[in-house]
């Protein structure tokens, strides 16, 4: 996962090749965004990133084609979050929402509910990302790019 701070990219490969591997923390801290304003790069190996109380952009357009389907959680509650969703790879966007604003495109909101969005790219039978969002008392704007 790779961490935006201003025009500063820092990259994370994961917990365990940290130098002082403390597990609670690494997983919290590189996958979490809780009461702050920054962005993050998601590589889809994360399984779940979490955002509450906070605004940013998480951006999953550098996420590499799937060899075999797999899944990536986003939980979102009281925020604003902005999604960049690739649509060079096989995307499935499922959302689920309570009290929130989700922004999809061709201008189509939904406050209460759930939706599926799938990428260009996507073709039936073959493997893709799942991206499951679940977003609560949020603002979400989902940009395809």
């Amino acid at each position: 996962m790779k961490k935006l701070n201003g025009n500063k990219r820092e990259e994370y490969y994961g917990y365990n090749n940290d130098v002082n591997n403390g597990l609670m923390n690494s997983i919290s801290e590189r996958r979490s965004i809780i009461f702050s304003d920054r962005d993050l790069v998601a590589s889809g190996f994360e399984g779940i990133i979490k955002m509450m109380f906070s605004s940013g952009m998480l951006d999953l357009t550098e996420m590499k084609p799937p060899i075999s389907s797999r899944s990536l959680r986003l939980n979102i509650a009281f925020s604003d979050a902005k999604i960049k969703i690739p649509e060079h790879i096989p995307v499935v966007v499922k959302i689920n929402t309570i009290f929130s604003d989700v922004k999809q495109p061709k201008n189509r909101d939904v406050k209460f509910g759930g939706f599926d969005l799938v990428s260009r790219s996507f073709v039936d039978g073959q493997p893709y990302i799942e991206v499951k969002i679940q977003a609560f008392f949020s603002d979400v704007d989902i940009i395809p790019e």
